[in-house]
This record gives C-alpha cells, structure tokens and sequence, in this order.
C-alpha cells in the first residue's frame, strides 16, 4: 500500500489496468487476531485515505462504507463513486464496532472495494486496522424486547391531517411505551407508519420492534424517536460539544430497505417533555 494512481505517493501503480478501463478495484489482506483482542470492548477503528468511495467489508460482513450509497446496496464493479470525494492527504478514523463482535480467533479477513468517480481520474486507497483500546465505553442503556407483545403504534399523515392511534397496550416502560410520537411535515400527500412491540422477530427470535413506513409524493421530513436516554452524567448540561459526540457511540442492529437512510437527532429535556406532553393528550382523544 497505498494503492492506485494519479498521485505521488502511490506505491502500488493500477493505471495500467484500471485508467480509462474500469472504475474500481478490490483489495483483501488477512490478519491475525488473538484471544484478547477478539474479547475487547473496544472499538475496531479503520484509519483510511481514498478516492473517491468504498465499502469495507470483514469476514464476509458489510462494516462500513463512504460515497458509495446506503449501508447493504449492492455497487457493481463497473459502478462509480456517488460524488467527489477524496481523502487523500487528511485521513479519517471510521469506528467499525466493537472488537468482540466483528473479529475471530485466529484467520480474519479485511476487503475494501475501493470506486473512482469516472473511468480516468485520479484512484487512491490506503488504511490501517486497530483496536482503540484508549477507549473505555459505558454502557449508559440497553434495550431488551423479549417482552414483546404486539401492541403496536400507528401515525398516518393525510395532507397535513394527522391521526395517532394504538391498538393494544404496550409493554409498561418498554420502548413502544416510551417512545414519543412520530412527526410529520404538512406537505405530505399520505405518510404513514406503523410501529410494532414484534414477538418473534430480531436476529434471534427473541422480539423486535417493527418499523412499516410508507409515503407518496409530494414528500416532507419526519421523525421517528427513539426513548429518551439522558446523558446528564456524561454530557456538560449547557455547554454540549463536539467532543461529547466523538466520545458516545449509538449501536443497534436493524434490517430493512437497503435503499433507506436515517440521520440522527438529538433533542433537549425541555423539548422532550413537550412532546410526551402533547402524546399525553393525543392518545386521550384517539385510542382505539
């Protein structure tokens, strides 16, 4: 490494192969890990310079991308990089998780697909693994659905009329229970989602909750909220910074439309309690 051409410091040169011919290429390096550092808690942190997108896989398994679409969507090896992006000169630290849950005993195996915007510019790849054992995560909440029960939330937009109902009763202090309402723009024509305390689903048939959500143009933002967490021991109350957002790591697993993406919000106690105040009076009105 690095891998590519177009720039100086390349020491592995594809013009050759790839210039005028293919966008992208493939990269795969095995390494070793040991007992210790297959039992870490910290996090696996990729160290990277490219351009212009990549995905990264370990083991078989998706654990990052950049300017290459939604997290599971398939990129041919002739497709192009979204947009201009490049790296090179100030890399960037990807976290990839936990240790413990990406690496194996023994053989592992890192692969990149690595994609240029157009067939000629300039391509570059390079990047270093490590565990960032500095780090000592806390766990401040963690989220059980065993108690699952198929009570379910449903929040329907109809031209900026707006309904929430419920049917069945939630889980008592369980995410369906504690999630504050979903929100949604006036401009929808119809917006809908339905939210569901899933027994039997997740990853090990152990509950989950359920997201069905469907819109038709034209379209307007929407919020779908998690329960609140407070950060009032780990977060400086009225003076949040930076620094609080690279030090706190929001994990899950999910599955869904490879197509959809979500940003993250995070929202004060004072406009919390205005919402679960408005959900208060709602639900007394429209509870089926």
């Amino acid at each position: 490494m690095p891998f590519g051409y177009g720039y100086g410091k390349v020491a592995t040169n594809l013009s050759d192969s790839l210039q005028g011919k293919a966008p992208s290429f493939y990269l795969r390096k095995s390494f070793a890990a040991s007992a210790a550092q297959v039992a870490s808690q910290a996090d696996l942190v990729l160290t990277t310079e490219f351009d212009d997108g990549i995905i990264i896989f370990l083991n078989g398994t998706e654990v990052g991308r950049c300017n290459l679409g939604a997290p599971g969507l398939f990129v041919y090896s002739d497709q192009v990089a979204f947009d201009e992006d490049s790296t090179e000169g100030d890399p960037v630290s990807l976290n990839l998780g936990k240790a413990s849950d990406l690496l194996v005993e023994g053989e592992n195996v890192l692969a990149v697909q690595v994609a240029n915007r157009d067939f000629s510019s300039a391509i570059f790849f390079d990047g270093s693994l490590r565990i960032d054992a500095g780090v000592t995560l806390l766990k401040v909440v963690s989220e059980d659905f065993s108690t699952a029960n198929g009570a379910l939330r449903n929040h329907l937009n109809s031209g900026g009329s707006v309904t929430n109902t419920r049917t069945g009763a939630p889980v008592v202090n369980g995410w369906l229970d504690r999630s504050p309402l979903v929100r949604s723009g006036s401009n929808w024509t119809n917006f809908e989602v339905t939210t569901l305390s899933d027994a039997g689903a997740g990853e090990e048939g152990d509950g989950a909750i359920s997201y069905v959500i469907s819109g038709d143009a034209p379209t307007d933002e929407a919020v779908i909220s998690f329960p609140p967490v407070s950060m009032a021991s780990h977060w400086t109350p009225g003076s949040f910074t930076a620094a609080n957002l690279s030090e706190t790591r929001v994990s899950f697993r999910f599955k869904g439309d490879p197509n959809m993406s979500f940003d993250f919000q995070a929202e004060s106690p004072a406009r919390y309690a205005q919402l679960a105040k408005v959900e208060h009076l709602i639900y007394r009105r429209d509870v089926h």
